[in-house]
C-alpha cells in the first residue's frame, strides 16, 4: 500500500502526508510540476519517512509526494516512485496481480516491478485496460507535456476544489471516479475527463 499526495500548498502537503502516513513511510518522493512550462523540473527520491523540512515549494509549483510501501521484492532505490522511461512519470499506488505481472514482462522485457510495467503499457497503448490488480495513479505525459489522473475500482484517490490529491479521503474531498483517465490541469482548477476504459472485472471493489 502507498499513498499519492498533491498541493500548491506545503502545509496542504504536511496535512496531508500525516493522513496517509499508515498507508507506509519505506521510501518516499518529492517531485516539483511547473504548470507554465507543463513539465516536470525535480525529483528527490530517498528511504525512510518523509522530512518535511525538505519540502520547499515554489510560488506557483505544484508539489506531489509519494509515500511507497513496496509490494515487491526488489526494494531498491530504482524501485522508489515515480517510475521513470525517456522523461514519461508515472506515480502507483496498488499491486497488480502475478499474472498481470508476467504477462506485462513478456510483452516489454524490462522488468518485474508492476509500476515500472504499467508505466510501459501507458506509453505503448495509452490506456490502462485490461489490467489485473489495483492502480490509482498520476502520470506525465512529456509528448502531451501534462498530468492525466486514472484509477480502477480497487484503488482510491481523492480530490478537492483546490486540486488537492490524496490516496486517503480529507475534509471536503471527493473520490474521482474509476475507470476514466483524466486530464489533471492543477493551475486551472480542472479534471477534464478524456477517455473511458475497462479493467479486469473483481468482486471486492471499492466507490
Amino acid at each position: 500500500m502507498c499513498s499519492i499526495i498533491g498541493s500548491f500548498s506545503k502545509a496542504k502537503i504536511i496535512e496531508l502526508a500525516e493522513l496517509n502516513k499508515y498507508r507506509g513511510t519505506f521510501s518516499h518522493s518529492i517531485s516539483l510540476y511547473d504548470p507554465e512550462e507543463r513539465a516536470i523540473f525535480y525529483i528527490q527520491r530517498t528511504f525512510g519517512e518523509l522530512n518535511y523540512d525538505q519540502i520547499e515549494i515554489p510560488d506557483n509549483m505544484y508539489c506531489i509526494v509519494h509515500q511507497q510501501a513496496p509490494t515487491g521484492e526488489d526494494k531498491s532505490e530504482a524501485n522508489i516512485h515515480p517510475a521513470e522511461t525517456n522523461e514519461h512519470l508515472l506515480w502507483h499506488n496498488g499491486i497488480l496481480k502475478d499474472y498481470t505481472i508476467e504477462r506485462l514482462n513478456n510483452r516489454f522485457g524490462l522488468t518485474k516491478w508492476d509500476s515500472q510495467l504499467l508505466l510501459q503499457k501507458m506509453i505503448a497503448d495509452r490506456l490502462p485496460d485490461d489490467i489485473d490488480g489495483s492502480f490509482s495513479c498520476l502520470y506525465y505525459n512529456p509528448l502531451e507535456r501534462g498530468l492525466f489522473l486514472f484509477r480502477n475500482a480497487l484503488a482510491p484517490m481523492f480530490i478537492n476544489n483546490q486540486m488537492n490529491i490524496s490516496s486517503t479521503k480529507f475534509e471536503g474531498s471527493k473520490p474521482t471516479k474509476s475507470g476514466v483517465k483524466y486530464a489533471f490541469f492543477p493551475e486551472a482548477f480542472v479534471l477534464q475527463p478524456l477517455t473511458y476504459f475497462e479493467t479486469v472485472n473483481n468482486p471486492y471493489q471499492i466507490s
